[in-house]
């Protein structure tokens, strides 16, 4: 048995995956934390816990103020968050944001993680071997995209204090190659 309603990490990580997914479709902050508060909803935080509305709007403005704009940074948005398949429906997966760099014209898939740990090294590094991004490469070039690598947008919860720039991280790009991608393919089919 599972609940419908989400856990308070589940909620949290919802509630700014919204606000950073308007942020980069609108590069509009007020629209941004009204994204982010639409989300929340009605949404009673359990006792003691320290993922309230208030951080997360507090999170959203310093990854705003910190980052600024797609267009700041010389990225476009092709798309925000959407839901994509594979032939056959056997796998599908939610992409956060596909990016364009502009410069060289290249695409990217980019995945925002949310985490009470440390972004240190360490926890990025998990993703040079993830299946789970591997797949939303195949899933963006099988619904007609072209992505190049990966990046993760990695946000750490801060356990006390204000939100800092130091608790983002932009990490990539990440490349997986030709071979090593049909290999996590097996992988994954021997999942579903």
């Amino acid at each position: 048995w599972r609940s419908a309603r989400p856990d308070s990490a589940q909620h949290f990580g919802i509630t700014l995956h919204a606000g950073r997914d308007a942020w980069f479709k609108t590069g509009d902050a007020g629209a941004a934390l009204d994204a982010l508060r639409a989300s929340w909803g009605d949404y009673t935080v359990p006792p003691k816990d320290r993922r309230t509305l208030a951080l997360a709007e507090a999170m959203l403005t310093c990854y705003m103020e910190s980052y600024g704009t797609l267009a700041t940074q010389g990225m476009a948005l092709i798309a925000g968050e959407e839901v994509l398949f594979s032939p056959g429906r056997s796998y599908g997966g939610v992409i956060d944001a596909r990016i364009l760099l502009l410069g060289p014209g290249e695409e990217y898939v980019n995945d925002l993680k949310t985490t009470g740990m440390p972004v240190s090294g360490a926890f990025l590094e998990q993703y040079q071997n993830s299946d789970q991004l591997a797949g939303y490469l195949d899933l963006v070039e099988n619904n007609g995209g072209h992505p190049v690598a990966a990046w993760v947008d990695a946000w750490h919860v801060p356990r006390s204090g204000k939100p800092k720039p130091e608790h983002f991280s932009l990490y990539g790009p990440i490349y997986y190659g030709p071979s090593r991608r049909a290999d996590m393919r097996l992988v994954r089919g021997m999942k579903i």
